[in-house]
């Protein structure tokens, strides 16, 4: 298969994908841009992992591509086929992205401890058994945000602050597991969003109440930081590495804890 026929069929995969796919709004335009350079100079190289992960930076919305990057980075420089995998096919660690796919059935790997979690499947559920149907539903109800919001193109700052915030009110009311523990704490789950996306970059949860943050990684115990943010001022959970300007940050109160969190806090 010749590069022209791997370029279309992952366009046909990375469509399976999204209900609705423009080049130019897509998270995936840096990477067709190397792809169409390549083609264009007729210089057809594989592609290295680290540069396009850092050529595509951290968007969320990759998540649902990973399938699609992993299958490019097989055949990309090479004369194989580009086969798309069929549903329920073993799903690989993704040499493109740090995003696991969560799942416990029969074709998917079983999560088995909070560590095994990311960051919004801790803070919206904490409960390992739950995660590949949390990560479901919290991929499908952001897909439908972005659609709605266009993926934040074109709004204005006034209405991307409201898009953020309607944002983590539908993840609080949708999503977010029945809290059974310390049901007395002042607790929120917290989006954080950079460059104008409408869905969050990253989730953490902050107990206003104990004056504690908690956060947490793929692959990591959960962190804790002395302190919680305020409004109208920027907060670095104990995961990111820089902080979140103050209208980079969405809150909606949860109160309380699942026992899958209470469980995992340091």
């Amino acid at each position: 298969m010749n590069a022209k026929q791997q370029y279309d069929k992952f366009v046909e995969h990375v469509q399976q994908s999204t209900k609705k796919f423009t080049l130019k709004r897509s998270s995936l335009k840096p990477l067709f841009e190397i792809l169409d350079e390549q083609m264009k100079k007729k210089k057809i190289a594989a592609l290295d992992p680290t540069a396009v992960t850092k050529a595509l930076g951290k968007d969320k919305r990759l998540a649902k591509y990973q399938s699609a990057l992993d299958t490019l980075l097989g055949v990309w420089g090479t004369d194989h086929d580009y086969v798309i995998p069929k549903p329920g096919t073993q799903p690989k660690e993704s040499a493109i992205t740090p995003t696991i796919i969560l799942g416990d059935g029969e074709d998917k790997r079983k999560i088995l401890c909070t560590k095994d979690m990311a960051c919004h499947t801790w803070a919206i559920s904490g409960t390992p058994a739950n995660a590949a149907k949390v990560n479901t539903a919290y991929t499908e109800l952001m897909d439908e945000i972005g659609d709605r919001y266009d993926y934040g193109f074109g709004l204005d700052k006034g209405a991307l602050a409201n898009a953020r915030q309607a944002t983590m009110d539908a993840i609080g009311k949708s999503l977010c597991e029945k809290r059974t523990e310390a049901l007395d704490h002042q607790v929120y789950v917290c989006g954080g969003f950079r460059e104008g996306q409408v869905c969050p970059e990253h989730l953490w949860i902050e107990d206003h109440t104990a004056g504690k943050s908690y956060d947490t990684f793929i692959a990591q115990d959960v962190r804790v930081v002395d302190r919680v943010g305020e409004k109208g001022k920027p907060f670095k959970p104990g995961c990111e590495a820089s902080a979140f300007k103050a209208d980079e940050i969405a809150r909606v109160r949860v109160d309380g804890y699942t026992k899958g969190q209470y469980t995992s806090l340091p």
